[in-house]
C-alpha cells in the first residue's frame, strides 16, 4: 500500500515539459500546441512564411541519411517543432522506404541520446505520453532505477537481439521488469521509432506542391550518392534468370533438375 501511495505521489509531480524540451521531443502529443501553423494543410507548404521551417524539414531527414541522427536545436523552438511534421512528409513523398526507415531511426537514436540524460520526472512524463505503465523503483533490494509492466517491456523488446533483453534474463516482480536508466531509455526509443515508422505508412500521397516534390526529389538524389542504388533498394523482389553469371546458372539448372 505505501509503495502505490509513492507511485501515485510521484506520478503527481511530473515535470512539465517546456518549450525546448517540444523542440527536442517534437512528435510528443502536446508538442502540437507550439506549430507555427496549427492546422497545417498541403497549401500551407508553399508558404513564403515557412520558407525556413522548410528548409529545416529538409535538413531533419538529409541528416538522418548522413548521420543516422537527427541534430537538435532547441535555440530555435518554434522551428524544430514545426519542422517535424513537414519532415515527415518529405520523407513520404520520397516513397523510398529505405529514406523512411533511416528517417524514424535517426529521431529515434537521437531521442535516445536525449532520455538517459534527463531526470526521472521528465522520463516518467516522457513514458506516460505513451501510456506505458513506468515507475520510479522504490525497492532498495532491487539495483534498478525503474520498473515498467511487462506487458510494455515485451511490446517494445520484440526486434531487440541481445540476451539481456530476453524476459527469462529480467528480473520480474509484481508484474513488473526492472530498468536502468539507459535501458529504459531505449525502450522508449523503440516505441518513437515504431511510432514515427506509423506516421510514415501513407499509402496514397495527396497532390503536393512541386517544390516539395522537388526538394523529395534532392533528398532521394543525396541518398543515392551517400548510400548508394543497391543499398537503398536492398534485395530484388524477383529473380532474373538471364542475369545469372553461367557458373551459377549451371548451378541453378542442376538444382532445378533434381541432380545433387
Amino acid at each position: 500500500m505505501k509503495q502505490n501511495n509513492v507511485k501515485n505521489k510521484m506520478q503527481s509531480v511530473f515535470s512539465k515539459f517546456a518549450k525546448n524540451d517540444y523542440a527536442k521531443y517534437p512528435f510528443l502529443k502536446e508538442a502540437a500546441k507550439y506549430l507555427k501553423i496549427p492546422d497545417l494543410t498541403i497549401e500551407d507548404l508553399t508558404n513564403p512564411e515557412l520558407e525556413e521551417i522548410l528548409k529545416r524539414a529538409e535538413e531533419r531527414v538529409e541528416e538522418a541519411i548522413l548521420y543516422t541522427r537527427v541534430s537538435r536545436k532547441p535555440e530555435k523552438a518554434d522551428n524544430e517543432i514545426s519542422s517535424y511534421p513537414i519532415a515527415i512528409i518529405l520523407a513520404t513523398a520520397t516513397k523510398s522506404s529505405f529514406i523512411q526507415k533511416r528517417y524514424a531511426l535517426a529521431e529515434a537514436k537521437q531521442t535516445f541520446e536525449d532520455l538517459k540524460d534527463e531526470p526521472k520526472e521528465k522520463i516518467l512524463a516522457f513514458a506516460q505520453n505513451f501510456e506505458w505503465k513506468l515507475a520510479v523503483n522504490i525497492n532498495n533490494e532491487i539495483p534498478y532505477e525503474f520498473a515498467l509492466h511487462f506487458a510494455d517491456y515485451l511490446r517494445n523488446t520484440t526486434h531487440l537481439r541481445e540476451k539481456k533483453w530476453k524476459l527469462v534474463n529480467r528480473i520480474l516482480s509484481n508484474a513488473n521488469v526492472y530498468l536502468t536508466r539507459n535501458e529504459t531509455a531505449r525502450l522508449l526509443s523503440e516505441e518513437v521509432l515504431r511510432y514515427i515508422e506509423k506516421r510514415l505508412e501513407i499509402k496514397e500521397l495527396p497532390n503536393l506542391p512541386p517544390k516539395i516534390m522537388e526538394t523529395a526529389e534532392k533528398i532521394k538524389n543525396l541518398s543515392v550518392e551517400k548510400i548508394g542504388k543497391s543499398e537503398m533498394e536492398g534485395f530484388p523482389k524477383t529473380i532474373i534468370q538471364t542475369a545469372f553469371p553461367p557458373c551459377i546458372k549451371t548451378l541453378y539448372e542442376a538444382i532445378s533438375a533434381g541432380r545433387h
